[in-house]
């Protein structure tokens, strides 16, 4: 459902912006992200994969969500090297 909502959108900026200045764009497609650790949210019986928002505890610390796994601990990693080229 997310990527009706933002996908095309995120493409359709993505080309405008690199008209004009240095862009990048990602796919985050970890089909073992992290539910919510709030417990009004009930996880659901199936996997979610990767829905919009999915990726913000591999790049920041939150709270909302449960902690990263040691596989999802080196992805994070990657992602903020790469993002910040360090």
């Amino acid at each position: 459902m997310t990527d009706a909502e933002w996908a095309r959108h995120t493409v359709d900026t993505g080309r405008m912006l690199s008209g004009h200045v240095l862009t990048y764009t990602y796919e985050f497609a970890d089909s073992e992200t992290l539910w919510y650790s709030d417990p009004a949210y009930e996880k659901p019986s199936f996997k979610m994969g990767a829905a919009h928002t999915f990726e913000l505890p591999c790049l920041f610390e939150l709270d909302a969500y449960e902690s990263l796994t040691p596989a999802q601990q080196t992805l994070s990693t990657k992602m903020i090297r790469i993002w910040t080229d360090n």
